[in-house]
C-alpha cells in the first residue's frame, strides 16, 4: 500500500501542473485498458529482432491488435500512425466519460499514470515533461519563448520541418534574430560530417541549435547524441523534434544531453491523434516564455506552464499508457527490425527501373525503414496522387513545402505488419509510373 505522502505527492503534482481545475481525484480508469492490453500481448512469442523481422506468423498477430483500412494500403505512417484498437476503445470509453461529467473527469483522466509512463520511456522524470497537442505546439513552445536578442543566431538543419523554420522566420524578422541553415550530407558522405558542419557554424552569437532525430523529408536518422555533446560543449542550447522518431527509436532525454524534445505520440506510439510531449530541462523553467502564461501559482510544478493551451483533450491523453504498453509488448527493436526487412525487400525490387532513386541511405545507423523515392521527370505530387487515385496507396510527396532540402521525393512509411505481397503492390505501382513518365 502506498504511504500517504506518496499518495498526496502524486495528487498535487496533477492539481498544480494546471492541466486540469477541478476537484476530486478518483482510481485511475486505464488500468483495466492496461491488463487487457497485456493479455493480448501475451500472445506474442519471444523472438530476437532478427527473428521476428522476417517471421510472417508474428506480424500477423501484431496486425490483429490493430484495424487497417480496408480501401487503400497506408504507406503515409510518418504523418499519423495507425492506432491499437485497444488504445481506441479506452480513448471512446474516456471520451464518453468527459461529456458525461467533465468537472468531475477531468481529473481523474489526469492522474500521474500518463507522467510515470512516459518518465521511464523517455528517460526524464514527471517533473520535466508537459502534455501538448502535437510537436508542432511543444517546438513552437521553445522556438518562441526561448530568450534570444537582435542578433543571437540559431542553428537549424537543412532537414528541419518548415513550420519550426518559418517560426524562426518569424522571430526573424519582428526581432532581429539570425537564422543559419547548416546541410545535412548526402548519402554518400559521412553522416558525421554534419557535427563537423554545425561546430563550423557556431560563432560567439549562436544561442539555441534545432535538429530533427529523423528527417520529415528522407526518414534518415541524424547524429543528435554527437550534435548534442558539440552544441552544449559550447554552451548552445539543443532543442530536438523527435516527432518522427519516438516509437521507432530510442529517444533518451538525459543521455543526449539535449535541452529540450518536442514529439507527437500519434505517429510511432500508436496513441490518439492531438498528443504529445515537450520535454524542457529543469534549468530552463521560467528562462523560457510559455505560449500561454497561466495565471495560477506555477511555483511548486513549473512545468505545467508549458503544457497550458486552453482546454485540452484528457481522453487522448488518458489513453497513451495504454499505447506505450502496446509498443513495448511489440517491441522497438522488433519493429525496426521489421522495417528494415521491409525496405530492403522493395528497395531491392525498384532499384533497377529507369530513372527511379532511392534518398534515403540503406545503412542501419541512418536509416530505420521508412524512405524517400523520386521518379525523374515525374513530379512528387503526381507520384503521390497517382498512388492514391490509381493504386490506392497511400504515400506523402515531400516536395510541395517550403524550405524542404529536395526537388522530388515520395515518402514511403509502411506499419511493421505490413506484408511483402502489400509491398509488390507499391514496385508495381511504382514500375507502371516510372515505365510512363514524360
Amino acid at each position: 500500500m502506498e504511504r500517504l505522502e506518496e499518495v498526496m505527492k502524486r495528487r498535487d503534482f496533477v492539481r498544480l501542473s494546471g492541466l486540469a481545475a477541478a476537484a476530486g481525484l478518483v482510481p485511475n480508469a486505464g488500468a483495466d485498458a492496461l491488463l487487457s492490453v497485456a493479455d493480448t500481448l501475451d500472445r506474442l512469442p519471444p523472438l530476437s529482432p532478427e527473428n521476428a523481422a522476417t517471421d510472417e506468423a508474428f506480424w500477423r498477430k501484431v496486425r490483429a491488435l490493430y484495424t487497417p483500412s480496408a480501401e487503400f494500403l497506408d504507406f503515409d505512417n510518418a504523418n499519423t500512425g495507425a492506432v491499437p484498437a485497444s488504445v481506441v476503445a479506452t480513448y471512446v470509453r474516456h471520451v464518453r466519460d468527459l461529456n458525461g461529467a467533465p468537472n468531475v473527469h477531468y481529473l481523474r483522466l489526469n492522474d500521474t499514470t500518463v507522467y510515470e509512463q512516459l518518465a521511464t520511456f523517455l528517460d526524464t522524470t514527471m517533473e520535466e515533461i508537459a502534455l501538448v497537442p502535437n510537436a508542432t505546439t511543444g517546438l513552437n513552445t521553445i522556438l518562441r519563448g526561448f530568450p534570444l536578442a537582435p542578433g543571437d543566431e540559431v542553428l537549424v538543419t537543412s532537414h528541419e520541418y518548415p513550420d519550426m523554420v518559418a517560426t524562426l522566420g518569424l522571430r526573424a524578422r519582428r526581432e532581429g534574430i539570425v537564422v543559419r541553415t547548416v546541410p545535412v550530407p548526402d548519402a554518400r558522405e559521412d553522416p558525421l560530417m554534419l557535427v563537423t558542419r554545425v561546430e563550423r557554424a557556431i560563432t560567439p552569437r549562436t544561442k539555441l541549435m534545432l535538429v530533427s532525430h529523423v528527417s520529415a523529408w528522407t526518414a534518415e536518422i541524424l547524429p543528435v547524441a554527437e550534435l548534442c555533446t558539440a552544441a552544449r560543449s559550447r554552451g548552445i542550447a539543443v532543442l530536438v523534434d523527435a516527432a518522427q522518431s519516438v516509437g521507432y527509436l530510442d529517444v533518451k532525454f538525459r543521455a543526449w544531453g539535449c535541452d529540450f524534445v518536442g514529439m507527437s505520440l500519434h505517429k510511432g506510439m500508436g496513441a490518439p491523434i492531438a498528443t504529445g510531449v515537450l520535454l524542457v530541462r529543469k534549468d530552463w523553467f521560467g528562462r523560457v516564455e510559455p505560449l500561454h502564461p497561466p495565471t495560477w501559482d506555477i511555483s511548486k510544478y513549473p512545468i505545467g506552464q508549458y503544457s497550458w493551451t486552453g482546454t485540452a483533450n484528457f481522453a487522448a491523453w488518458a489513453a497513451i499508457p495504454q499505447a506505450i504498453a502496446v509498443q513495448r509488448g511489440i517491441g522497438l527493436a522488433r519493429k525496426r527490425a521489421r522495417l528494415r526487412y521491409l525496405a530492403s525487400y522493395w528497395h531491392e525490387r525498384v532499384r533497377n527501373l529507369r530513372g527511379v532513386q532511392i534518398l534515403t541511405p540503406g545503412t542501419p545507423s541512418r536509416s530505420f525503414g521508412f524512405s524517400s523515392f523520386a521518379i525523374d521527370g515525374v513530379p512528387s505530387r503526381e507520384v503521390e496522387e497517382r498512388m492514391r487515385e490509381q493504386h490506392k496507396i497511400l504515400v506523402q510527396d515531400k516536395a510541395s513545402r517550403p524550405f524542404r532540402p529536395v526537388d522530388n521525393a515520395v515518402r514511403v512509411s509502411p506499419q511493421p505488419y505490413t506484408t511483402p505481397q502489400e509491398l509488390d503492390r507499391l514496385v508495381r505501382a511504382i514500375a507502371e509510373i516510372a515505365g510512363g513518365r514524360g
